[in-house]
């Protein structure tokens, strides 16, 4: 990631954007997979480059939970 991306893709601004699809889903009466609860840790900072790009460990524990949510 370049800085530019890192400066767009902060945590802050990953939370507010979440945050805001959420509310539009609950309105809208959609089902959606949020992976907050994964990402949102210290060992997922550590395996990030920023708030929305993740190395190996947390994209595989995302790509599973949706696996398992499909299957």
């Amino acid at each position: 990631c370049n800085k530019k991306c890192k400066e767009f893709n902060s945590h802050e601004r990953a939370h507010r954007f979440r945050t805001i699809q959420l509310q539009v889903a609950k309105h809208l009466n959609i089902e959606t997979f949020d992976t907050y609860g994964m990402t949102d840790t210290e060992f997922a900072r550590n395996d990030a480059a920023d708030a929305v790009h993740y190395k190996y460990n947390v994209t595989r524990m995302e790509t599973h939970m949706l696996l398992n949510m499909i299957c």
